[in-house]
């Protein structure tokens, strides 16, 4: 009978400790799982984190508008159908439906999606790290670079007269210069 005491005695801390642990799981479960209103429908007029990322999603907008504008007026030409009386009509109509639906399509990608405003939202912070360089730095830098090409094109220009004299000396070269 000590036996068996031992045993419970064991067996009821252990059964326990496996209660504790799965009503903790359980617990960890509730408060990692999305809430009823994350869960909710989707509402695609809904921006995540609006007032984070402002600058780099308004200008990815605005590339992504003038990038539409430009396709917009190709599709519109490509689809105009001379003999017909309504192909006006119905390549405006096509080619606004295509570009609205990337549109809307662009907008859900900066504005709702949370992984790719997330992404922008970080970019964002990391070009406010960026130490830029000032005009007079770059224009120093801009005059190296131009001072160097030149040089190396007088230098070459020069290597390659000593060798068109040379080889025409030697006779390997028989061409007038």
């Amino acid at each position: 009978m000590a036996k068996n005491r031992n045993s419970n005695a064991v067996a009821e801390p252990q059964e326990s400790v496996v209660m504790d642990e799965a009503e903790g799981r359980k617990a960890a479960a509730a408060r990692t799982a999305p809430s009823a209103r994350s869960r909710s429908a989707f509402n695609l007029f809904s921006m995540y984190k609006p007032h984070q990322g402002k600058q780099i999603r308004l200008w990815s907008g605005v590339g992504a508008g003038v990038i539409l504008l430009g396709a917009w007026n190709w599709m519109y030409e490509k689809l105009q159908v001379p003999f017909s009386q309504t192909g006006e009509w119905a390549a405006v109509a096509t080619s606004l439906a295509i570009c609205g639906a990337v549109a809307l399509l662009v907008w859900y990608l900066i504005g709702v999606n949370r992984s790719s405003a997330d992404f922008l939202i970080a970019t964002e912070g990391e070009m406010k790290k960026v130490t830029w360089s000032s005009r007079k730095e770059v224009w120093g830098a801009t005059k190296v670079v131009i001072g160097m090409v030149i040089f190396l094109t007088i230098g070459l220009f020069t290597v390659d007269l000593f060798f068109t004299w040379f080889f025409r000396l030697i006779g390997v070269l028989k061409t007038p210069f």
